[in-house]
C-alpha cells in the first residue's frame, strides 16, 4: 500500500531498525538456489543470468500458474546483499532476535 511506513521505517533506533531488517529479510529470501563457495564470478554471472532468464519465461510461468506456485524472484545480487546483511549481525543483536521470536 503506498504511502504507509513500514516496519523497519518506523523503528526508534538503529538497532530496532536492524532487528527488523533481519526478520523481514528472511522472509525476503524464501526459497534459494545454492552454489559451491568460490565458484568464478564469471560462473555465478552465467548462473545468475540463466536463473533471471527462466524466471520470465513464458512457459515456466504457465506452469507455475498451473501448479498454484507464487513466482516472485529477486535477483542474485540483492540475495546475496541480504544475506551478507544478515551475516554482519552482531551475537548480541541474535540473541535479541531469538528472544522475541523464539525457533520452537
Amino acid at each position: 500500500m503506498p504511502n504507509v511506513p513500514t516496519a523497519v521505517e518506523i523503528a526508534k533506533t538503529a538497532e530496532q531498525a536492524l532487528i527488523l531488517r533481519t526478520v523481514s529479510g528472511t522472509s525476503e529470501i524464501g526459497k534459494f538456489v545454492l552454489s559451491t563457495p568460490r565458484v568464478p564470478s564469471d560462473r555465478v554471472n552465467a548462473l545468475r543470468s540463466a536463473f533471471d532468464e527462466m524466471v520470465r519465461s513464458p512457459d515456466f510461468l504457465a506452469e507455475a500458474d498451473k501448479l498454484r506456485i507464487e513466482i516472485g524472484p529477486l535477483p542474485g545480487a540483492a540475495l546475496q546483499k541480504i544475506v551478507v546483511e544478515m551475516q554482519a549481525i552482531s551475537p548480541e543483536v541474535i540473541e535479541k532476535i531469538k528472544a522475541i521470536y523464539p525457533l520452537n
